[in-house]
């Protein structure tokens, strides 16, 4: 039975938030394959293409990136904040 890994998008423009990020994931343990992108605009191109490679399980996003684009959550992408640097 094939294993079923977690695709992940991960948007982080601070490399090292977002070597932080892919650490504490790998300590999960659990089977993931992630996408690093470091800006907004090839992040969307991303979601926005077709196929497989435009599917994700979860975005991480971070809310504190320059954002050019609206973002209005639908029915298939909701912006649920889950840790901001200001919450701490």
């Amino acid at each position: 039975m094939a294993e079923q890994r977690f695709r992940i998008l991960l948007v982080e423009d601070n490399p090292g938030d977002a070597f932080l990020v892919k650490t504490l994931l790998e300590e999960t343990g659990e089977p993931f394959d992630i996408e690093h992108h470091s800006d907004l605009t090839s992040a969307m191109a991303v979601l926005n293409g077709d196929g497989a490679q435009a599917k994700f399980d979860v975005v991480l996003l971070d809310l504190t990136l320059p954002i050019h684009l609206v973002l209005k959550p639908s029915a298939e992408f909701a912006v649920v904040p889950m840790w901001h640097r200001s919450w701490f």
